[in-house]
């Protein structure tokens, strides 16, 4: 799979950020998040962590496999003059210690995975006995997943294997990992090409929805 992402972002995708409503979250689950440890697992382009660092003032660690990926999240990060952690790794082996982290988070990485049980379990390792594990993922049930069943069977889907996912799904996966969802909600991207009165509402989600899961840790 790592050949796919080097290809993907070997183009130089640049995206904008557009989850500033799990940061808020996060900040209502956590409190305060200045200071705070987060890592990205899967950054991609790193947009997030650097909007993290740079309006809430916390600590930023990304991960992903994929050298170009780290190559573009340096620049996002050099563009705004901040510093980066950055780490090429596949996130079933972080590089730190047990309880590292206050925040670890992903959007758009767990679905590439068929088996969960490994990159949870790790990601549930390096979390604080407090933290908070934010996972956004797309929806099973959208035209978005017709869309990508329909671009594998013509072998024109260039993101990997991929699966939707649900609620009952995700939340069994993490209490298997040690782990219960403590708050979620469903969203969407906004698809610019809509009119701006649909980019928010039902038919969005129908398109394009998500699901994004906040989890805590079972028995500490």
């Amino acid at each position: 799979m790592k050949y796919v992402w080097e290809s993907v972002w070997s183009k130089g995708v640049k995206r904008s950020t557009i989850h500033f409503k799990q940061f808020r979250k996060v900040e209502e689950l956590a409190g305060k998040l200045e200071g705070m440890k987060f890592l990205e697992v899967g950054c991609g382009s790193g947009v997030d962590s650097a909007a993290l660092h740079r309006n809430y003032g916390t600590e930023n660690y990304c991960l992903d496999f994929s050298r170009e990926a780290l190559k573009i999240t340096r620049k996002n990060f050099d563009d705004v003059d901040l510093d980066a952690h950055l780490i090429m790794t596949d996130l079933e082996n972080i590089p730190f210690p047990d309880r590292y982290f206050d925040v670890v988070f992903s959007n758009g990485v767990m679905e590439h995975y068929k088996n969960l049980c490994k990159p949870l379990t790790e990601q549930r390792r390096v979390l604080k006995d407090e933290g908070i594990l934010v996972i956004g993922v797309p929806y099973a049930y959208n035209l978005y997943q017709i869309k990508r069943a329909a671009k594998n069977i013509f072998c024109k889907w260039k993101y990997g294997w991929e699966r939707g996912l649900t609620l009952s799904y995700l939340e069994r996966a993490l209490d298997i990992a040690g782990m219960e969802v403590v708050s979620h909600y469903y969203d969407s991207h906004p698809r610019l090409y809509l009119p701006s009165f649909l980019r928010g509402g039902k038919f969005n989600f129908i398109i394009n929805g998500g699901i994004v899961t906040f989890a805590k840790k079972l028995n500490v």
